[in-house]
This record gives structure tokens, sequence and C-alpha cells, in this order.
């Protein structure tokens, strides 16, 4: 049904995400990870948690994640994904917790599209993830090397 095949969509992302971004910075962390899945709805909700403390440039500025608000916010902005923040549901924003639509194409003429668009916000999503710098803890004299990586100690 296409819920089903638009969270397999989702799923398939968020590993991609995450095999994309522990290659990058040569870990095995979860970065991005999906809270439950949906019984019989058309949301997800991802947990970001594993990118707290990364940060991004917004122009002269640098932003750091701490919260969902800042997630979806950045997303929005950088990506034009749009993710509500977990404190729209009662959520601590601390938790980076942020809830989507699996119902993207509901509604739309046919033909209209031309690309998945859950595969699409994924890649934005992914793009968005390898934008980012990671914390200040993780950037050692020699290389910006994350914990537990290279014989360095946690």
């Amino acid at each position: 049904d296409y819920y089903q095949e638009s969270f397999q969509k989702v799923r398939a992302g968020v590993e991609d995400i995450n095999r994309a971004m522990r290659q990058k910075f040569g870990d095995d962390r979860t970065y991005v990870s999906i809270v439950a899945e949906p019984d019989a709805g058309f949301h997800v909700a991802l947990d970001f948690s594993g990118l707290k403390g990364f940060s991004l440039k917004d122009g002269k500025d640098t932003v750091t994640l701490d919260t969902s608000a800042h997630v979806s916010s950045a997303l929005m902005h950088k990506q034009k994904v749009v993710m509500y923040p977990g404190e729209m549901f009662y959520l601590d924003g601390e938790d980076m917790v942020l809830r989507g639509s699996l119902n993207l194409n509901r509604g739309m003429e046919a033909g209209k599209r031309t690309e998945d668009e859950h595969t699409l916000a994924m890649q934005r999503i992914k793009d968005f993830c390898l934008s980012l710098e990671p914390p200040m803890k993780w950037q050692g004299l020699a290389a910006a090397t994350p914990p537990g990586v290279g014989g360095r100690a946690t």
C-alpha cells in the first residue's frame, strides 16, 4: 500500500544517511533514526539526536544544532524540506525529534511530479547532514576524528 511503500523509502533514506555519515566520519554512530514505525497514520518521526552539537554555516553566522527547532529551521532554509519540530507535539526539543508526512503525493494531479518525493526529501536530508561540521570536542589537534576512532580515547 502507498503508506508502507512510502515508509520503506524513508527507512532506506535513513540507512543511506547513516552509511554516508559513518563513511565521512569513520565511525559506527547512528546519526538519524526512525522513532517508531507508523501503524496507521501518514506521519513518521525521525530522531536527529546523533547530530546534536553539529553546526552549519548560515551566512556569516554558525548555527549549532541543539534542539529539534534548530534542525527543522535549518532543513527548511537549506534544503526546502519541511519537518515539524518535536516541541509542536509536546516533546522536549532537546530530544531532537522531528515529524514529517508520508502523504507527499496525495492530491497532486497525475503527471505533475516527475521524481519520487520521498526519495528526493531523504536525499536532501542526507545532503544537509553531510554539510554539517562535527562538534568542537571531535576536532583534535591532528584532525576532526570522532571519539573512539583511530585509537583516541572516548
